[in-house]
């Protein structure tokens, strides 16, 4: 009998299941249908040795439900923020992050063919360039703005007018970005990354933001623990940058649905980065 997982996605159903004495999640979806870009960035990465499930099934419109379907091997471990990490992992693991996040950067994908913010199997939300894109995901001057009126002083303001000017005008090398690699996305088990779950969001972008989503959930130390072991370039300065964007989105969206608590958390990241920068 299926069992519900208790942290489904946003657009996704997802259930625990077994397959011939194999556990196995089960996913469908009612939105938008991710699954064949899902499975293109399992495929990659598990070519470069990137621990990831194993597809086991596809089907774009089950019969009975008219709706795509999903399934996939079931992750061993917990994912890595319902865990408290002995301390003693704690570099191994977040250094494993890094080089993970390495291998997943090192797949170059030319946005001239893709489109900024498209997928390999998704041209529908095609954007012409970088800043079109990040416009769209952040929704940056509306963000500002609401931050602005009802939560931050006018010192953050002027800065996150500042940092947008900068991300936005970002010129880098095309890499996929798995796009959603927080915590919750990463199972590990004695101390070792065994899973890495849901790129369904991956497009097409600079390696700055993946390290920057990752780093606005984790502590700094985590996230220069990651660094540490990251192979490729990047410039420190841009994954602050698109930290405070990534954060500001995030706090203006718990203002609006009454999460303060999250919001405070990710208002702490941007004045922290802030006050770096000073």
């Amino acid at each position: 009998m299926p069992v519900p997982v208790a942290d489904m996605g946003k657009f996704s159903q997802a259930y625990y299941s077994k397959l011939e004495n194999e556990d196995i999640v089960i996913k469908t979806t009612r939105g938008r249908n991710s699954y064949p870009a899902e499975i293109w960035v399992y495929e990659k990465l598990s070519y470069l040795g990137v621990p990831v499930p194993s597809v086991m099934f596809y089907c774009e419109s089950l019969s009975s439900l008219s709706i795509p379907c999903l399934v996939i091997s079931r992750i061993a471990g917990e994912a890595l923020t319902n865990i408290r990490l002995r301390k003693q992992y704690e570099k191994d693991v977040y250094g494993m992050i890094g080089k993970i996040l390495g291998k997943i950067h090192s797949i170059r994908l030319a946005s001239t063919s893709y489109g900024f913010g498209a997928f390999a199997t998704d041209f529908s939300e095609r954007f012409d360039c970088w800043e079109d894109f990040l416009f769209r995901l952040h929704d940056i001057p509306n963000t500002i703005q609401r931050l602005s009126d009802d939560v931050i002083d006018i010192r953050y303001t002027e800065y996150l007018n500042k940092v947008a000017e900068d991300v936005v005008t970002h010129r880098f090398e095309s890499v996929l970005n798995h796009g959603d690699l927080g915590p919750d996305h990463l199972f590990t088990l004695k101390g070792k990354i065994v899973g890495v779950i849901d790129p369904g969001n991956s497009f097409v972008g600079p390696p700055e933001y993946d390290l920057a989503y990752f780093g606005v959930y984790v502590n700094p130390i985590y996230l220069r623990y990651a660094l540490d072991q990251y192979v490729g370039h990047y410039e420190m300065d841009k994954v602050s940058h698109y930290m405070c964007i990534i954060s500001a989105h995030k706090a203006m969206r718990a203002h609006e649905v009454g999460d303060y608590n999250k919001r405070d958390f990710f208002i702490n990241v941007l004045a922290r980065i802030s006050a770096a920068s000073y």
